[in-house]
């Protein structure tokens, strides 16, 4: 059962209105130098956080539901480097944290690594 903190709407709106695969002010990710590759991702990653916040709305214990919109758009990147794989892992962590949701059940390891290694 998911109980999301009262702020995840906030959250989430902000996390969705900022830039994303971008390089990073002093770090070592140097974002999607492909101007149309990024502008894709980030639609990916952003349509997945409308979802999320639409999925809230109608119903705040819908942890299926945000998993299954995770599997839909992590299968709609079309990334192949690995910093940039770990960048939109990296957000799709952050809409965990925001709704309270502790665990992708795998589809993070498995969209990232072809394999979960909890099974191991």
């Amino acid at each position: 059962m998911l109980a999301p903190p009262p702020d995840a709407l906030v959250r989430l709106a902000a996390l969705h209105g900022q830039a994303k695969f971008g390089s990073k002010d002093g770090g070592l990710y140097t974002g999607i130098h492909d101007a149309a590759l990024r502008q894709a991702s980030e639609a990916v990653v952003n349509e997945a956080i409308a979802e999320v916040m639409m999925i809230l709305r109608a119903n705040p214990a819908g942890r299926a539901a945000i998993l299954d919109v995770f599997r839909r758009n992590l299968g709609r990147l079309d990334l192949t480097d690995t910093e940039d794989r770990e960048r939109a892992s990296g957000y799709f962590e952050e809409i965990m944290d925001a709704v309270g949701l502790e665990s992708s059940d795998g589809l993070l390891n498995m969209w990232m690594y072809g394999f979960d290694p909890t099974d191991l």
